[in-house]
């Protein structure tokens, strides 16, 4: 099914997501050792990242 805006809402709350991962990347739970575990509310879909140091984050997989 589809709906207007629908891929709007989602880029909307990735980027909310990461911002807030910009931030305090360390209050996500850990997910095989270095990588973090990023779950979305609204949309059935997962960020997995990891920390690098003094630089921010890197996305591994949205799934």
């Amino acid at each position: 099914m589809q709906k207007v805006g629908l891929g709007d809402m989602l880029l909307k709350e990735m980027d909310e997501h990461y911002r807030k991962l910009g931030i305090f990347p360390t209050s996500y739970g850990k997910r095989d050792g270095r990588y973090r575990r990023l779950q979305l509310r609204k949309f059935p879909y997962a960020v997995v990242f990891k920390i690098i140091k003094n630089t921010g984050f890197c996305v591994c997989s949205i799934s």
